[in-house]
């Protein structure tokens, strides 16, 4: 659900209006909309200050005035415009130019803040917004960092001396094990053929009862489902599902927690034991909130 229109109307007749994550927007009180405006029309350059405060809330008035134009309670009304502003903000956090119909357009600058300017986007293209994020996601699935090119030649020569090297510590070490059993000799000699066969069925008991233990080296690849959202309320899990299901694909469960039921959004992804925090800071990026790992089983 878009707010863009009671955004611009709010303001108009307020003059000051924040946003949760955003900043704080304020007109000039001078400021007159022409009475032949249309329907497109945007605030001109310089009626609107804008200060970025990632920390401020949305004016509790906001909510009120948004009352008179739905049905919903208040309550629910505040949850959607969280949304929405979520919304915002992770296009924004990949780079991407977003704008506010009839207010103007946000951008991140380099030192992470968030920039205004009056109009529209330069560049209002929505594939270009998927295509982008359907290349980060592709990104994710491969967990792999982009290698320079290499010199093959000088590839070959590396490979060629680590085989060597390999050899070299592999002869060595079954040298040393051959040297070690010639030279061992036996302390005694069992003559009695039931105690030795008594002694092996011994050690073939203690062989086979000793459990095998499965473990999972630094280098093996995990699926795990990554859970980037857990919550009570299964609206909005309805409503940020629906959103990143169009960009790519996610999947939900539910599950009791502490006598509560929880709405739980997640994607499945492979990664080594040790890239597990790489990938769930990436992903913690593109979802804008901490991401919950959980193996899955084979």
């Amino acid at each position: 659900m878009k707010f863009d229109n009671h955004i611009v109307a709010y303001l108009y007749q307020h003059k000051t209006l924040s946003l949760k994550g955003i900043g704080e927007f304020n007109l000039d009180t001078n400021f007159k909309f022409k009475e032949d405006g249309k329907n497109e029309y945007y605030f001109p350059e310089g009626a609107v200050s804008f200060t970025y405060q990632k920390n401020t809330i949305t004016t509790p008035d906001f909510f009120t005035y948004l009352k008179q134009h739905f049905t919903k309670p208040v309550s629910l009304i505040a949850s959607d415009v969280e949304d929405y502003l979520l919304q915002i903000i992770n296009l924004i956090n990949i780079g991407e130019k977003i704008t506010i119909e009839g207010l103007g357009t946000l951008h991140k600058q380099q030192n992470g803040a968030i920039a205004y300017y009056a109009g529209k986007s330069k560049v209002e293209n929505i594939a270009a917004i998927v295509e982008a994020l359907s290349k980060r996601e592709t990104q994710f699935d491969t967990l792999h960092i982009a290698l320079p090119t290499l010199n093959k030649k000088k590839l070959f020569n590396t490979i060629a001396a680590i085989l060597a090297f390999i050899l070299v510590v592999v002869g060595t070490w079954l040298m040393i094990l051959f040297n070690k059993n010639k030279t061992k000799q036996p302390n005694t000699v069992n003559t009695n053929p039931n105690a030795t066969a008594n002694i092996n069925q011994t050690n073939e008991d203690t062989i086979v009862s000793k459990p095998i233990i499965k473990t999972t080296k630094p280098n093996d690849t995990v699926r795990y489902k990554m859970y980037f959202l857990a919550t009570k309320y299964k609206y909005k899990a309805d409503s940020i599902y629906a959103y990143y299901n169009r960009l790519t694909k996610i999947n939900r469960d539910s599950v009791v927690i502490k006598d509560t039921l929880r709405h739980r959004l997640f994607i499945f992804r492979k990664a080594t034991s040790k890239d597990t925090i790489a990938v769930k800071k990436k992903l913690a990026v593109y979802f804008n909130h901490a991401i919950a790992l959980e193996k899955v089983t084979p």
